[in-house]
């Protein structure tokens, strides 16, 4: 198989090796390609607000022992 320019020559490959090739490039594009990132925010069902920070005025830092000590 011979890559140039993006371009896979599948003609040398019998007919099953071409579908699997073809199977095979769906499921990469699926999975990293852009059809992902389009399904990606079809998924987000919140309101655009809820994804912005919340501003606060002061930030005191807690930690694990003074979270569980009121339980």
């Amino acid at each position: 198989m011979k890559a140039t320019a993006n371009i896979l020559d599948l003609s040398t490959l019998p007919d099953t090796a071409r579908r699997e090739v073809s199977d095979f490039y769906e499921f990469v594009m699926q999975r990293y390609g852009r059809v992902q990132k389009k399904q990606a925010a079809v998924k987000n069902k919140l309101p655009a607000e809820f994804y912005k920070p919340i501003a606060v005025s002061q930030y005191q830092a807690v930690s694990r022992d003074e979270i569980y000590r009121e339980i």
